[in-house]
């Protein structure tokens, strides 16, 4: 046997590469190194490229390549390797006599030694008849593509022309459209309008609708969201009210009415909720309406299925609504109608509008699309504008862009902080149990969560087992993003009671936010288990589920 290269001994001892049929197969097969150190060879390939079996290992394996040969067969071996595969490829191989044949190779890479690529390669030779059937196959197909060409050439042109005649037809019918859509814009435009004249209480709005067209060099827009704001006055028509209505999917003039607010927004909700209910489900709005007294600062109104009221207070941001109390106009509902009474205080904004604030794409590439699901982000929003509604809708696009019909209103309530009315000139200081809860309850409510964190500690420190007051204040240290105190006085309220559903479900919403969402889900689940129908539970439950918990 030729002398055997170092480190080659354990390859050629190994029975699965070389045994006897290696040496009589009648297939020509090489064993070699890609420094070109060939490690064997058997007699069919030594009788195909003609050389001495027993000087056959003294050899360099490249030199039975063509001069450039060896960096484009190195090129194609790393790129059977870059695909985890081997295959065959097509090369010339020079005889012993100097001429060369054209071979197909089929190499497998055995293993690497010292950063040198071992590799078993089968050889054929290709026969001339094989090269003559190959190119009359090769002019056979080139012959039928030519004729696919041109055939595909005639369709693309035909189908060019009918979509030329229908391109020219759509155009007319777009511009027939854009003609109805602006008639209508022309005609929702007045229905949109800020009439509010107070001084005391101001009002703006934005809107802005997802369908966008172009008529005649006109730009305009057409969508279901419309803001309407005016005044009206009731009983003595002393007091100027502030209306304001904002709808997903009606009206003003300054009127004396002979009924209370809450009358007129009764009768108002339960007229437009039957106007509704007459298409069966297959219609129906989301809305807010809203009365104040520029005096007093109360306001009466209703919230059917629209986002939560923003209040923006002593530089911070918090929803006036909790829950969910009524549904859309025209959906059947299990709530009672009731209307919503809320305080105002000198220097307040209440910001909302329709869910277009909150359907923002919060995508940053083209490949992602993100969706926010997260109602808070609004909150930061107003936070960062500080209730300011060009700055809000600037801090709004640089979130991420809005994909729905987008309407927003703002109410500056007394914004000089010179209080008109007595009513509300100062803040009465309690010091019984009974009237500091009381005060702490007003502030919640009015979502001044810091006072009434202050009020309900007071409070709790001569009635330290009231549960509902702990479970209230865990949920106004969430609100003031203190989440530890919440998850702390929340678990202190759950040892007393352990199936409080308002408790667990802010218990569940505070380890959310603070990232720990196995404990979240947890806590979720037992809330969902005493409240399937509760509507913060069942989005806090799909917020959980995108996360993958």
């Amino acid at each position: 046997m030729p002398e055997i290269q170092t480190g080659f001994e354990d390859i050629l001892n190994n029975p699965i590469y070389f045994n006897r049929v290696f040496d009589e197969s009648p297939e020509s097969e090489i064993v070699w190194c890609t420094d070109g150190k060939i490690i064997k060879a058997n007699k069919s390939f030594c009788k195909l490229t003609g050389y001495d079996p027993g000087k056959i290992n003294s050899l360099d394996f490249w030199e039975f390549s063509e001069p450039d040969g060896k960096e484009e067969e190195l090129d194609i071996l790393a790129t059977l390797g870059l695909r985890n595969r081997s295959d065959f490829y097509e090369k010339s191989m020079r005889h012993e006599n100097g001429n060369y044949i054209t071979v197909r190779v089929f190499s497998i890479p055995v293993e690497q030694i010292n950063g040198r690529g071992i590799y078993h390669s089968l050889i054929q030779e290709i026969q001339i008849t094989d090269r003559q059937n190959v190119e009359a196959e090769r002019t056979s197909i080139e012959e039928d593509l030519k004729k696919q060409n041109e055939n595909l050439e005639r369709k693309i042109q035909d189908q060019t022309k009918d979509l030329q005649q229908k391109t020219e037809e759509i155009s007319l019918l777009n511009l027939e459209q854009a003609g109805d859509h602006y008639l209508i814009s022309l005609i929702n435009g007045p229905l949109s309008v800020n009439e509010n004249k107070s001084e005391l209480c101001r009002t703006e709005f934005y809107i802005e609708q997802k369908n966008k067209f172009k008529f005649r060099n006109k730009e305009a827009g057409i969508g279901g969201d419309i803001c309407i704001t005016s005044n009206l006055r009731f009983g003595d028509g002393l007091d100027r009210h502030v209306l304001v209505f904002n709808a997903d999917a009606m009206g003003k003039s300054v009127r004396v009415l002979n009924s209370t607010p809450e009358e007129w927004i009764t009768e108002v909700y339960h007229e437009l909720d039957s106007v509704f209910r007459a298409f069966n489900g297959s219609t129906a709005i989301s809305c807010f309406l809203g009365i104040i007294n520029e005096k007093t600062g109360d306001m009466w109104y209703f919230n059917a299925g629209h986002p939560f009221t923003v209040l923006y207070r002593d530089k911070t941001t918090s929803f006036i609504e909790h829950d969910l109390s009524l549904h859309k106009l025209g959906q059947i509902s299990e709530h009672i109608f009731h209307v919503q009474i809320f305080q105002l205080f000198p220097g307040d904004v209440i910001v909302s509008g329709s869910d277009g604030r909150d359907s923002i794409d919060l995508s940053r590439t083209i490949n992602d699309k993100i969706i926010n699901e997260d109602e808070e982000l609004f909150l930061d929003i107003v936070q960062k504008s500080e209730g300011v509604l060009d700055k809000l809708i600037s801090v709004m696009r640089e979130s991420g862009k809005p994909t729905d019909d987008l309407s927003l209103f703002r109410i500056g309530f007394q914004e000089n902080d010179r209080p008109i009315d007595e009513k509300i000139s100062h803040r009465h200081e309690h010091t019984t149990p009974s009237t500091i809860l009381e005060d702490a309850e007003m502030n919640y409510k009015s979502g001044s969560f810091g006072i009434a964190a202050e009020k309900y500690e007071e409070y709790l420190l001569q009635n330290p087992d009231d549960v509902q007051v702990m479970v209230s204040l865990g949920i106004c240290y969430k609100k003031l993003r203190d989440f530890s105190k919440s998850v702390g006085i929340s678990e202190a309220a759950e040892n007393l009671d352990p199936d409080n559903l308002m408790n667990l479900v802010n218990l569940a919403d505070n380890f959310r936010l603070l990232g720990v969402f196995g404990k979240s889900r947890n806590y979720l689940d037992r809330a969902l288990g005493l409240g399937p129908e509760n509507r913060s539970a069942m989005k806090l439950n799909e917020i959980l589920k995108s996360k993958g918990f």
